[in-house]
């Protein structure tokens, strides 16, 4: 994205560089212990805020920047006008972790609740404000109107690129029996795959042909070994995960919680459709490109993979929809509308 910046506009980065003392200082400062374990939440820490602003406005002076965009709320910026770029919002991730009453919010693994309300506050402050706050998805965009409050001339939507390099020829459309089935997230449970393995045991009672890739999680997701039909990748490079998407006849990622879901967009880029829960961000994205499925139950999960699978119409629509989705999941195309954002007069106050 910054490359599609910098190819309509001056950009310099103004970042935050901490030198090894000051990492080791702020560590210090700001260890507690969460959950019977000593943790440091410096990188969560006003402190950082403080000293992040300072830079970041020391350095914008000094390059002479216009405006700054920020990659998630780094902090409030004073002196200049800035934006943030964003995949979620806290009010939306706290909302989540009530509904489902988890001890824990996603992403935020044993942090307690009274420093997640901490973050929250200060999130809030800092999008309120921002010039403008950018979302990779109308989701996030109607919460933040919604339940959080901003102003919706300040909320904006963009979708990021993809960060697969993808293949120079078009995928064809997969032909029947299509029997592949793939996973890629970097946890195993918190992207839904416990319940892909589920409904996998299921479909090779009737279909023992059916087979299933899992990328991403680390071994010990599966610490009673790899079940029969399950190939186990683990962590795997993006030039890697291309071609496995151009091999393979189904996305299955039933992702009960998830900012944007960036590996539908990948695999609208490759023909390849997919199954996600009817929830978040996964309907805008796959439009007709994908199956939603109502529930993450493994017999409702293995009747929607088996309809999918030999659904012909499903995979026509994929394969046609690669040229128009490689266009605009792009970083290019975000990155032009980023700019466009920022170039545009403030709204009134």
């Amino acid at each position: 994205m910054r490359d599609g910046l910098g190819r309509g506009a001056d950009v310099v980065d103004v970042g935050v560089d901490l030198a090894q003392w000051e990492r080791l200082l702020f560590a210090a400062a700001y260890t507690r212990r969460w959950s019977g374990r000593w943790r440091t939440a410096w990188n969560l820490s006003g402190g950082l805020e403080t000293r992040a602003r300072t830079e970041i406005e020391r350095r914008a002076r000094r390059l002479g920047a216009d405006a700054v965009l920020q990659m998630m709320d780094v902090a409030g910026v004073r002196s200049l006008p800035y934006f943030v770029y964003h995949d979620m919002s806290l009010d939306l991730l706290l909302e989540f972790t009530d509904e489902h009453g988890l001890a824990s919010a996603p992403n935020y693994p044993g942090v307690p609740r009274a420093t997640l309300e901490r973050l929250r506050r200060r999130q809030r402050r800092i999008f309120a404000a921002a010039t403008g706050v950018i979302v990779m998805s109308r989701w996030v965009a109607d919460h933040l109107v919604s339940v959080s409050g901003l102003d919706p001339a300040r909320v904006h939507v963009v979708p990021p690129g993809v960060n697969v390099p993808l293949p120079p020829d078009l995928v064809e459309p997969r032909s029947a029996p299509r029997t592949r089935l793939l996973f890629v997230g970097r946890t195993l449970r918190g992207k839904g795959g416990d319940h892909v393995l589920g409904a996998l045991r299921l479909l090779r009672l009737s279909q023992p042909g059916v087979t299933l890739t899992i990328v991403g999680p680390p071994d010990s997701a599966l610490p009673d070994g790899i079940p029969e039909g399950v190939t186990y990748l683990g962590p795997t490079a993006p030039a890697q995960v291309s071609g496995l998407m151009a091999n393979h006849d189904l996305l299955v990622m039933p992702s009960p919680f998830d900012a944007f879901g960036l590996v539908f967009a990948e695999a609208l880029c490759h023909g390849l459709p997919s199954v996600a829960l009817d929830r978040g961000a996964a309907p805008e994205i796959l439009g007709g490109a994908g199956v939603l499925s109502p529930s993450s139950d493994r017999e409702v999960l293995a009747s929607v993979i088996g309809s999918a699978l030999a659904d012909d119409a499903l995979y026509e629509r994929c394969a046609a929809g690669q040229p128009e989705a490689r266009r605009y999941y792009s970083w290019d195309r975000a990155a032009r509308e980023l700019g466009e954002i920022i170039s545009r007069p403030p709204p009134d106050n």
